[in-house]
């Protein structure tokens, strides 16, 4: 596995597994502690900006990550999830529990994300921006 940041290669892992995100806690879900903060949400204390998310079955390359980085069909061959962060939900569960935001797979292979803290939508952002302020 490889993560990106604005068409740079910023990580490699080995990593393989079938894409499952039923119970996924990247955004706030319980995982456990909170990577020594003392909370228990996986991303406790992480400022995050992102626009979109987009989960690919093959590697691509630096070239087509920046090439397409502001714009990518949602049917495109080996996406697998493709996830726009202006675009969310939110319920209450149905037993009085926390509110839970979703958002959609726009690449119409279902797989939603969810999350239990609120979404901060800033306008106005771009992913080539190099300096952002942070929503207080």
């Amino acid at each position: 596995m490889t993560l990106y940041y604005n068409g740079l290669r910023a990580a490699t892992k080995a990593y393989s597994c079938e894409p499952y995100f039923g119970g996924v806690a990247w955004f706030g879900g319980d995982a456990g502690g909170g990577h020594g903060t003392g909370d228990s949400k996986w991303w406790a204390g992480c400022k995050i900006l992102c626009s979109e998310l987009r989960l690919w079955s093959v590697c691509r390359t630096e070239t087509q990550i920046r090439n397409d980085m502001t714009m990518t069909n949602a049917s495109s061959a080996d996406l697998v999830g493709y996830w726009r962060m202006d675009r969310t939900t939110s319920n209450v569960l149905s037993d009085g529990g926390s509110t839970r935001y979703t958002f959609e797979d726009c690449s119409g292979n279902g797989y939603t994300l969810e999350t239990t803290v609120a979404p901060t939508w800033v306008e106005n952002i771009k992913s080539t921006d190099t300096e952002t302020a942070w929503p207080e």
